[in-house]
């Protein structure tokens, strides 16, 4: 007997991504929230000493149509107190936010004015792609509401929000949250190793805005747990990502079997590859609108530093960076170092320090190593569960510790306040995934250091460093010797963009 469309393009994307079957995870997790007053302890932004020359004064946005002709739209210098709720401007004061930052000036009232035209929304980190998106279709949620529709079920949401990681989706349904806080407005979240059922029985509540992983929101859908029937606004955070794994495209098979025929989509990120470019007409309907911040992927707030150092090596230089002395002997005989518990007797300050590892295992060696050397320390990877993972988030925004270590599980999208220091103990393996990472720290304007160790003989780090010297040239920031050296031993040529050396 053959499939109905459905569920023939929901088996075709669970065999092609196995990693988000349905049944896998065994862990009965369910995220909590919190509410009230509580969403907005430790919300405030704040912005950094370089705010004004970096972030508000300093931006070019440039916006074309699907035709690289270029188009001009309405801008606002403030919030439109006019036509947003009252709450909303409340829940933006709670949030220390006074007026729109340069992308927001765009996007609230491109959003807002319902062009009925896609969009793909390109800005650095920091620069408030979130809140440019969240909170005009926040508001149109709340129009819709209103009109209550007798044929909607309730748990039919008006927004779709997609990311591309669970922890994303987590904060980005605390960020939706915040500022849909004392509206009426039902946000809920789905997504994988949120225990299933409990997950159902939640949607099932009712629902206006779902912020949810590609794997679960395929599986509600095809189950009609989740009913598109009145979701005119489908959002993509961290879209190129999506696009990049070939998540979206399979996804998008299923979503758009249910879902209407005049729903719109905004695709958002850091970066958009030329290769994932070239695949946006594919998922964008005719006519889309591009907009982009013109800036260099590198901000001058962050003083960016290489250092060759053998593997076997940097253990030991990440602690004494972090301590700013070399480590003390931790052999004792008064020590049970078997416990696991262990706390060691000596607790350092440290700044606030992102360290990216390119495997779990190598996260956790270098978790351990900082613990046994006291540095209060968590590891945030994918083997981790994803409890594990909330939590160590959760303590490390709420700074009950100062140093985690992750994999590129936190490198994109997710905001920790006040983040100084973003180690590379792994080299990233793209200027992307570099620009991600760092982009963890001095947010809005703020400054912060970045440091990445490199081998002159990787291939993969002479691609990067070929990349990442005419980028630090053109902000004026130095450039060791042996990383130049480097990039006269890469080759960029042919059809397939190889590498050549010579």
């Amino acid at each position: 007997m053959a499939l109905n469309p459905v569920a023939a393009a929901t088996a075709e994307f669970f065999d092609d991504h196995r990693d988000y079957r349905k049944g896998k995870v065994v862990e009965k997790f369910v995220p909590t929230f919190p509410t009230g007053d509580a969403l907005f302890v430790e919300a405030s932004l704040k912005p950094g000493e370089n705010f004004e020359s970096e972030i508000r004064n300093n931006v070019c946005i440039e916006c074309v149509d699907s035709e690289d002709q270029h188009r001009q739209f309405r801008t606002i210098d403030e919030f439109p107190a006019d036509t947003l709720d009252p709450q909303l401007m409340k829940n933006l004061a709670r949030l220390g936010i006074e007026s729109p930052l340069p992308t927001q000036r765009f996007l609230v009232p491109f959003l807002l004015d319902d062009h009925k035209v896609d969009l793909l929304a390109m800005a650095p980190t920091g620069f408030g792609k979130t809140l440019g998106i969240v909170l005009p279709l926040v508001q149109k949620c709340l129009d819709l509401k209103r009109k209550a529709d007798p044929h909607r079920q309730p748990n039919a949401p008006f927004a779709v929000l997609v990311c591309a990681s669970r922890n994303l989706a987590h904060q980005l349904t605390t960020d939706v949250m915040r500022i849909a806080d004392g509206t009426g407005l039902k946000v809920c979240c789905a997504y994988g190793e949120y225990y299933r059922i409990h997950n159902e029985a939640e949607v099932r509540k009712g629902l206006d805005f779902v912020v949810a992983t590609v794997g679960r929101l395929v599986d509600f859908i095809s189950c009609d747990i989740i009913p598109l029937t009145h979701a005119y606004y489908l959002a993509v955070d961290e879209a190129d990502k999506l696009i990049e794994d070939d998540l979206f495209g399979s996804f998008l098979k299923v979503f758009k079997l249910k879902a209407r025929s005049d729903y719109t989509t905004t695709l958002f990120s850091a970066t958009f590859n030329p290769a994932v470019l070239a695949r946006v007409d594919e998922i964008l309907n005719p006519g889309y609108i591009q907009t982009a911040i013109i800036a260099s992927p590198l901000r001058e707030g962050i003083d960016h530093d290489f250092l060759k150092i053998p593997l076997n090596q940097r253990l030991e230089d990440v602690l004494r960076r972090l301590i700013g002395h070399p480590p003390e002997p931790i052999l004792s005989e008064d020590i049970n170092y078997d416990r696991s518990d262990f706390v060691h007797p000596v607790q350092y300050h440290t700044p606030r320090t992102i360290i990216f590892c390119n495997t779990h295992r190598t996260a956790e060696v270098v978790a351990l190593y900082l613990v046994m050397h006291g540095v209060r320390c968590q590891s945030v990877n994918a083997a981790r569960t994803q409890g594990q993972r909330n939590e160590a988030c959760l303590a490390f925004a709420e700074k009950e510790f100062n140093v985690i270590t992750a994999t590129d599980v936190v490198s994109r999208g997710l905001n920790f306040p006040d983040v100084q220091f973003v180690i590379n103990y792994d080299c990233p393996p793209s200027m992307e995934v570099y620009v991600h990472r760092v982009g963890r720290a001095g947010r809005l304007g703020g400054t912060a250091k970045a440091l990445t160790y490199m081998v002159p003989t990787n291939l993969d780090d002479i691609k990067l460093a070929a990349l990442l010297v005419p980028e630090l040239t053109k902000l004026d920031m130095p450039v060791p010797d042996w990383m130049l050296t480097m990039t006269t031993m890469v080759q960029f040529g042919g059809t397939a963009g190889g590498i050549r050396m010579g």
